[in-house]
């Protein structure tokens, strides 16, 4: 019983060792969520005249 919590103990440190590896570096996140800007020039827009 003993060495199965020994062994339990350096199974969970080696999870958060493992976890804490990750890059915490905000920036090479942010790379996957930018996107090229909309004109809005280009966007159509319809008459306010034609309207019903």
């Amino acid at each position: 019983m003993n060495t199965k919590k020994s062994l339990l103990a350096i199974a969970v440190i080696a999870l958060f060792a493992l976890s804490s590896c990750t890059s915490t570096n905000s920036s090479d996140d942010d790379k996957l969520y930018e996107r090229s800007s909309i004109d809005r020039t280009e966007i159509p827009i319809p008459d306010e005249k034609n309207k019903n």
